[in-house]
């Protein structure tokens, strides 16, 4: 596997810019591990509206997994329930996530129904449940495509988050606060990853070939302002 941290490069690296107009990045949908499973990027946003940052979540019942914010510029996380997508567990940080400065998010899910979120390679453990917390064993194995940026509905990008972005991730693993700390300090941890993207300014798919391509009226703006 070829991963790559740019950011430890000496005027390397680079993020995408996201306008929360129309800007959105789609990746076809592939197999990733529904039962354990790690999500992550870098986030910088002054957004305050309920808006996504990156998901598997298409509100045609295909729904699998969200990394957003709520309207009170918080970070959200959520899962859906394996079959009928009706069964979501969702958790939110209480801290402020969008003061215009670089986040490493990240969301971990496990078979026994935890979902953790993590900030800046802590797991935050002063959670608000969001809704009925409902038990999630399995999530579901959505057909949609992923998005970055936004959120799909019947197919159709909404909620455009207004941020830069940077180092998208999935891991089939649920991956320890340690092993996300490594990635946060900017060291390398290659074990069950499936997807990697936004790492320059590229839409390749550094492990695999799920390349992201732009959403209809997206832009291909990239700024030189990274996490590192």
């Amino acid at each position: 596997m070829n991963i790559i941290n740019p950011y430890r490069f000496a005027g390397g690296g680079s993020s995408r810019i996201f306008d929360g107009i129309n800007d959105y990045l789609t990746i076809p949908d592939f197999t990733y591990d529904t039962s354990n499973l790690t999500v992550m990027c870098w986030l910088k946003s002054t957004d305050t509206n309920f808006n996504v940052v990156f998901s598997h979540w298409n509100l045609t019942s295909q729904k699998a997994f969200i990394l957003s914010l709520d309207s009170t510029d918080h970070l959200l996380a959520a899962v859906s329930d394996s079959g009928s997508g009706n069964k979501i567990r969702a958790t939110k940080d209480p801290a402020v996530i969008s003061d215009g400065t670089w986040h490493h998010v990240a969301l971990t899910f496990a078979t026994s129904n935890t979902l953790k979120l993590y900030v800046d390679g802590d797991e935050k453990t002063d959670l608000t449940v969001i809704g009925s917390d409902e038990t999630v064993s399995t999530i579901h194995n959505s057909t949609a495509d992923l998005t970055i940026g936004a959120r799909l509905s019947s197919g159709t990008a909404g909620l455009f988050i207004d941020s830069k972005i940077a180092d998208c991730r999935i891991y089939d693993a649920t991956l320890s606060e340690a092993n996300i700390n490594t990635i946060y300090t900017g060291g390398t941890y290659t074990t069950d990853i499936v997807g990697q993207w936004l790492i320059d300014d590229t839409l390749d798919d550094q492990v695999g070939t799920n390349d992201a391509s732009e959403g209809t009226g997206s832009s291909t703006a990239t700024s030189t302002d990274f996490p590192f």
